[in-house]
């Protein structure tokens, strides 16, 4: 065994405005530590944050975010740096009341929207260099058979 330090945080302010606005900004961050060999632990997560703008009124909601993931140098030995990049995400969601609480929500979201090549520094694909999703179109219906029969 390895005697090893792991420390982290994770903060998120939320702000409401006006006109049914809403803003998110989101980090976290973990720091690892080898106490025996004096470097980082392999597979560390790199620093991310989120700063998402959100519209929400009755039935309708939309949303723009930018992620943006910071490279991470702080690597074991043997092991690659990986590049940090920004991501861009939009979506939207509409609540269809069918009697009672019951609803249909159907949501649509674009996902990493300029296409952005970039690597998941905890992911094992990453070695084979195989980049993570590009630009992706998300649909979501949820129904409540459940609640509805």
């Amino acid at each position: 065994g390895v005697e090893a330090l792991f420390a982290g945080t994770e903060a998120t302010i939320d702000i409401d405005l006006p006109y049914h606005f809403n803003y998110r900004i989101s980090g976290e961050y973990v720091y690892t530590y080898n106490c025996d060999e004096h470097i980082p632990l392999s597979f560390s997560p790199p620093f991310g944050m989120r700063n998402t703008l959100t519209w929400q009124k009755k039935r309708y909601m939309f949303y723009a975010e930018w992620q943006s993931i910071a490279r991470q140098n702080r690597v074991d030995r043997n092991e690659d740096r990986t590049p940090g990049a920004n991501l861009f995400h939009l979506g939207g969601s509409l609540n269809i009341p069918v009697g009672g609480n019951n609803k249909i929500e159907i949501t649509l979201t674009a996902r990493n929207i300029f296409n952005t090549r970039y690597y998941n520094h905890l992911s094992f694909y990453r070695k084979v260099e195989i980049p993570e999703p590009g630009r992706n179109f998300q649909l979501l219906i949820k129904i409540p058979f459940k609640k509805l029969l």
